[in-house]
């Protein structure tokens, strides 16, 4: 049997990710809307071109924040992340003896033991988002 409650829970970032790209959808399609005249947009050539639009633009912010957590995960930013922990605890801990030296082999081994980060279903959804635009490329 279904379990719908069960599967809400299990697939909830993947719902919510669906909503903020649609949410980011509609904000520019009914922003271009109050730009421009009625008068100047005419039949459904006008209504494509703004879903087209909507949709090109959220698939680039799923695009963008999932290439992130990509790179974040497979160690992109380790280095920045290191030296600025680093300027911190220095900022933290003035007298030499307070700090805690941790080497940067180290550091990286133990953020690489933690939970990863799931980033393919941002991805998934920009480019179903994306091919949505593609597709309503041919009718605008």
């Amino acid at each position: 049997m279904f379990d719908f409650p069960q599967f809400i829970k299990k697939n909830l970032h993947i719902i919510i990710a669906v909503f903020i790209g649609l949410f980011i959808a509609l904000t520019v399609i009914f922003y271009e809307k109050s730009l421009f005249d009625e008068n100047q947009m005419i039949g459904k050539f006008s209504i494509a071109r703004l879903l087209c639009d909507g949709f090109f633009v959220s698939s680039v912010f799923l695009l963008s924040v999932g290439g992130m957590s990509a790179v974040l995960e497979h160690g992109g930013f380790d280095a920045i992340r290191y030296a600025t922990a680093r300027l911190v605890d220095r900022i933290k801990h003035p007298n030499p003896k307070d700090r805690d030296y941790e080497s940067y082999y180290d550091y990286v081994k133990e953020k690489h033991s933690k939970k990863t980060i799931k980033f393919l279903y941002l991805l998934v959804i920009g480019a179903i988002f994306l091919a949505i635009s593609i597709v309503l490329v041919f009718f605008a």
